[in-house]
């Protein structure tokens, strides 16, 4: 794991990178270095391009997949609660939350044109990547209820409550369907419940 992870730092610090390159670096054998630059491309962490030369043979050269980003530690979480913070403070979350919302449904509305209803829902849930939040939908005879059971704010909902009816406020603004929240993990539930009325 130290060879894999040295090889990715390396990446990280110095750009796109040959094997020969990587062996002198990291200090371990071809056989070892070509080892573990196979499994991370099979992960997808790694990619490769061919640098043409004037002279001899094209080198390869390896570089980190933007799916690598995701190994190198990030403060985003942080940031954003204390941006939060910050404007809960000064008494403007709810006012920035709202503008949030219009921004997300404003981009996503030119995609939602001549749909039906049902399709509309599945279109924009596609668009947010719901499927990263492990969503079922069901259809009932008055309205639509949707379950996500991996929020990917969860923890920062838990502190602003604004946080958790972003949802339902993009819905109604992208599609004009009537949304809420009656319940979500913030409220130590397995799954965050939405419903959303048929038109």
């Amino acid at each position: 794991m130290n060879s894999r992870q040295n090889i990715l730092e390396h990446l990280k610090r110095y750009g796109p990178t040959s094997t020969q390159e990587l062996i002198k670096e990291i200090g371990i054998s071809e056989n070892a270095i070509r080892y573990h630059l196979k499994n991370l491309a099979q992960d997808g962490l790694i990619e490769n391009e061919v640098e043409r030369n004037k002279v001899g043979r094209p080198a390869k050269k390896y570089m980190l997949s933007i799916a690598a980003e995701g190994v190198f530690p990030k403060r985003y979480k942080e940031l954003l609660n204390l941006v939060l913070s910050v404007a809960e403070k000064q008494g403007n979350l709810a006012t920035i939350m709202e503008e949030v919302a219009n921004t997300i449904a404003d981009d996503l509305k030119p995609n939602l044109k001549d749909l039906a209803d049902k399709e509309l829902l599945v279109q924009l849930l596609h668009q947010l990547d719901y499927g990263e939040m492990l969503g079922a939908m069901s259809e009932h005879s008055g309205s639509y209820e949707i379950q996500a059971y991996n929020c990917l704010y969860k923890d920062t909902g838990c502190k602003f409550v604004e946080v958790c009816d972003l949802l339902p406020k993009v819905v109604n603004k992208a599609t004009g369907l009537e949304a809420e929240r009656p319940s979500c993990q913030r409220d130590g539930e397995r799954a965050c419940h939405f419903i959303i009325a048929k038109n």
